[in-house]
């Protein structure tokens, strides 16, 4: 009873503080001042992280929602290009951003819990056509993030090249770290091996 209650709190904050919805995302807040954070000043837009869909793993938005966000932000190529035209996993922040192209660390790199925690929430709406579909293009996606460092010499990276697959190309890369292999496990869940 106190877990139920506890959750109804938190997807009701979720939904009350975190969505915007002229934006039709979830955003970050400085809570400080209470504004959506941050905005790029190259681009002028918001910066969105993968974050932004964590909210489906506790079901807090709606289908309608969901619908919004991810032809907008998850599939669309100039955001997170979760597609069947982008061969590599999501990067750490949107494309949109002027800090996706630095591939360094946090911006712009593409990180396995970041790319598995997306497709377990997309797995509470896959009755959704959309959704389904972004699990299959995410699935395969990193898929080929994790194949690209573990057939020639098997690295399983930190994290990688969001634009290229390349694990090696940044000298914050660790070439051994154990949540790299969660680009396998949705691939293998995706499957349904495991």
């Amino acid at each position: 009873m106190e877990l139920q209650a506890r959750g109804a709190a938190t997807t009701e904050q979720l939904n009350s503080v975190l969505w915007h919805d002229g934006i039709g995302a979830y955003v970050n807040r400085l809570w400080t001042n209470g504004s959506y954070s941050p905005i790029d000043p190259q681009t002028g837009v918001y910066v969105l992280a993968p974050t932004t869909f964590y909210p489906m793993l506790a079901r807090a938005p709606t289908d309608a929602q969901v619908e919004r966000m991810i032809p907008r932000f998850l599939t669309n190529s100039s955001e997170f290009a979760v597609n069947n035209e982008t061969l590599f996993g999501m990067p750490s922040v949107s494309r949109s951003s002027s800090a996706a192209k630095d591939n360094n660390y946090w911006r712009g790199r593409s990180w396995g819990p970041m790319n598995f925690l997306t497709y377990l929430g997309l797995r509470e709406y896959q009755h959704l056509p959309s959704a389904r579909q972004a699990m299959r293009d995410l699935a395969a996606q990193s898929e080929a993030t994790f194949l690209s460092q573990w057939v020639d010499s098997h690295y399983v990276m930190e994290n990688y090249n969001s634009f290229t697959g390349a694990g090696c190309d940044s000298g914050d890369a660790v070439p051994f770290y154990h949540w790299g292999a969660l680009n396998a496990l949705t691939a293998l869940m995706e499957a349904k091996l495991v």
